[in-house]
């Protein structure tokens, strides 16, 4: 009887156009392709059927988060070369179906069937996002964040409120819609005995206002918020970030952002990681934000430092495997190791960037307030007294 991994080898160089570019090993021990480099495993026959219903980056990302699908040796190398082959034979790289003729189709269906592939769609493993209700509705967008940030507040131990207040002195309000992230900071709060400088509130950026006798806000921070904001809703956003400052406060915008011509998060980080996020290159960011009437004084990418910061991130999640496995279980550990291991060359390609923008609202006889010249802001960052708030 011909060996699983052989039998299903002529399909797999049909979809990608050539040869394997990882070693296969199927669930039967039979292996084919190089010897050297990564070892793409099917555990079991499902995984096949999960890419069958969903011949795409999805598909292919819950196969391996059910753990149908493994990999022995280099994740992210393992990732890379069947990222490079999907891509050179304009496969589904995009997230799209991929690209076959009639009779390989019937080929690899007739394969499918002998091998007792062919049967009902696989449920999704993990927790895939499943928002309900109108896009960017503030019922849905607390949804979308609390599946992003209700993880587990050991994943998100230090939080930018208390620092600022601890190394700065700064006076923080700080707003989310994460439930268990607001309560976690409440109760560093007391603990670090920050009572008198730091609230935390479970607000939409939508409903701030500013009571009686409430002073504009010196700086505000909004750090990866503005991917979850919404294209339509955007202008609006950008009005409040205007509308909280006081004339020469100051407004950082940290944010993703994507390549011209690049599709953004893709179908597994909006299912798993993101839901309903949206990117738009850096210089449509800056037009909404000066339509506001904020002044843009700089902008900075951190692109290739996230190249090195996503690698940090799993350096620490394998190092601390168990524990992660422990806190959140297998399949949503797998998908936080996915994340970082597709991210990184998102934003080494350029298909994926972060940027701080760092804009003031002017004064009303134009004046900025601001130092000359960016040598001054950073000979100073370490002696920051000013408070902000966080929307």
């Amino acid at each position: 009887m011909t060996a699983v991994a052989d039998r299903i080898t002529p399909a797999v160089r049909t979809l990608l156009g050539g040869r394997l570019p990882v070693r296969l090993r199927a669930w039967d021990g039979s292996e084919a392709g190089p010897p050297d480099g990564p070892v793409v495993i099917l555990r079991h026959r499902r995984a096949l059927r999960r890419l069958l219903w969903q011949p795409n980056e999805l598909g292919l990302a819950q196969a391996y988060i059910s753990g149908d699908l493994d990999v022995e040796g280099d994740l992210g190398a393992a990732l890379g070369a069947a990222w490079r082959a999907l891509r050179a034979d304009g496969g589904p790289a995009d997230g799209g179906p991929a690209r076959i003729g009639p009779s390989d189709a019937l080929g690899a269906l007739g394969t499918a069937l002998r091998l007792g592939v062919i049967g009902p769609r696989p449920p999704a493993p993990g927790k895939p996002a499943r928002p309900a209700g109108a896009l960017h509705s503030k019922s849905r967008d607390r949804a979308a964040i609390s599946h992003h940030y209700d993880l587990s507040n050991a994943f998100y131990a230090r939080s930018l409120s208390l620092y600022a207040a601890e190394h700065h002195g700064a006076h923080v309000t700080a707003v989310t819609l994460a439930r268990e992230q607001r309560d976690h900071v409440r109760e560093q709060i007391h603990a670090r005995g920050l009572t008198d400088r730091v609230t935390v509130e479970l607000r939409d950026y939508r409903d701030l206002t500013q009571g009686p006798g409430q002073e504009p806000y010196d700086a505000v921070s909004t750090i990866e918020m503005g991917e979850h904001v919404g294209d339509a809703e955007y202008p609006g956003f950008a009005a409040t970030l205007h509308r909280m400052l006081r004339p020469h406060g100051r407004a950082l915008v940290q944010q993703m952002s994507r390549g011209a011509n690049a599709p953004g998060g893709g179908a597994f980080i909006e299912t798993y990681i993101a839901p309903d996020m949206h990117m738009r290159p850096l210089g449509e960011t800056i037009g909404l934000l000066t339509g506001a009437g904020l002044e843009v004084r700089s902008a900075e990418s951190l692109r290739e430092h996230y190249v090195r910061t996503v690698a940090a991130w799993h350096r620490t999640l394998e190092e601390r495997w168990d524990d992660a496995v422990a806190m959140v279980g297998p399949a949503t550990a797998r998908v936080w190791r996915l994340y970082p291991v597709g991210g990184a060359p998102a934003f080494a390609e350029r298909r994926m960037g972060v940027d701080q923008i760092l804009a003031v609202r002017p004064g009303a006889d134009g004046g900025s307030g601001m130092p000359a010249t960016p040598h001054d802001w950073y000979a100073t960052a370490g002696t920051g007294t000013a408070g902000g708030g966080s929307p």
